[in-house]
């Protein structure tokens, strides 16, 4: 139930599990590839190079706000804010609202 969490996978097992029942997965993908340049792919576009729209990309990138819960600062608002200077040298968005 919900006052079991949260898990650790590495230590804990399920209740009513034993550890030969239970198998990880292992074919992992990292997500963040992807949604790290989330503003780019709503613009249309991740650098001039690489753009399916680029006058909308131009319109639209750097976005006005990004809404995202704390949790995921290390990840998917480190990432993105490191990919958009890579790509285009510029910030990913203007705001950013980081949700309790």
């Amino acid at each position: 139930g919900a006052d079991e969490l949260p898990v650790d996978p590495t230590s804990d097992l399920p209740r009513g599990y034993e550890a030969h029942e239970v198998e990880p997965e292992r074919d992992v993908m990292d997500t963040w590839a992807t949604s790290s340049v989330s503003a780019q792919l709503n613009s249309r576009a991740i650098s001039e190079d690489f753009a399916l729209d680029y006058e909308t990309h131009k319109r639209l990138f750097p976005m006005a706000l990004r809404p995202q819960a704390h949790e995921i600062i290390r990840t998917w608002a480190f990432y993105t804010i490191v990919k958009a200077p890579h790509h285009e040298q510029t910030i990913p968005w203007r705001n950013i609202a980081i949700s309790g």
